[in-house]
């Protein structure tokens, strides 16, 4: 039997990014790593870190930034083992463009120039 291919729900373009992401919930730091970003929101790697539907303050720099972007996001889903998938809630107009550029330059490299650059900033 076959089954309909699965609609992409996304509004934005996505790109690989592999930075340091820094969270405070419930009063409490910690860290995890980016696995992509897109306008819309970000997958972070993070084992058990926290509930669906939580809200969580996050901070993070995108390569060859000067500033860090700051935001809330909401965790939307997991991915049991690996980590979960986050809306931003309030990201400035300028860190909205920081990342669209981000995603733009990204998706427009040939497959081996992000692949490098991914290699070299770990």
């Amino acid at each position: 039997m076959d089954e309909a291919p699965k609609k992409n729900r996304r509004a934005s373009p996505r790109a690989p990014l592999r930075v340091g992401i820094d969270y405070s919930y419930e009063g409490v730091a910690g860290a995890g790593i980016t696995k992509d970003i897109s306008t819309g929101g970000v997958f972070v790697e993070c084992r058990g870190c926290f509930e669906l539907g939580s809200m969580v303050e996050v901070s993070f720099q995108l390569p060859g930034s000067e500033e860090s972007i700051q935001a809330m996001i909401w965790v939307a889903w997991e991915r049991k083992g690996e980590g979960f998938g986050a809306q931003f809630l309030n990201l400035s107009d300028e860190a909205r463009t920081e990342i669209e550029d981000y995603v733009t330059r990204t998706l427009i490299r040939p497959r081996g120039a992000a692949a490098q650059t991914l290699a070299g900033s770990a």
